[in-house]
């Protein structure tokens, strides 16, 4: 659902007082419906979220972390992408006032979530 859409109403009266974002473990058990809504909420969120804010996903699995990465590129290429465990369960963004250059060791990272993903599915 869009971040306009009711049941994110809390979200959206955050938007100008919220610096860090949190999202536990909520991401692999809805991705149909993710893939499905082309992850609307999250593109709207990290549209309308203020600069320098950062938004933390942790979960289980890192199989989704390269689809989240190329929506970040399509939609959304002002944000830093990291990844603070090499293993994958948490997603680190920032969002920067431009676009951004990730680096080699998220390309590196994102090539062994998705040969993991592969294995997996």
């Amino acid at each position: 659902k869009p971040l306009s859409h009711i049941d994110n109403a809390a979200c959206l009266a955050a938007l100008n007082t919220t610096h860090i974002w949190t999202c536990q473990y909520c991401v692999a058990e809805n991705a149909n419906q993710l893939r499905a809504s082309d992850y609307i909420f999250f593109r709207d969120l990290w549209n309308a979220m203020r600069v320098g804010s950062v938004f933390i996903i942790t979960e289980t699995t890192p199989r989704l972390w390269p689809e989240f990465y190329q929506i970040i590129q399509d939609h959304c290429p002002f944000m830093q992408v990291s990844f603070p465990n090499q293993k994958g369960p948490q997603l680190l963004l920032r969002k920067s006032s431009s676009i951004v250059q990730n680096g080699s060791r998220v390309d590196e990272s994102l090539k062994n979530f998705e040969e993991f993903a592969a294995r997996h599915e």
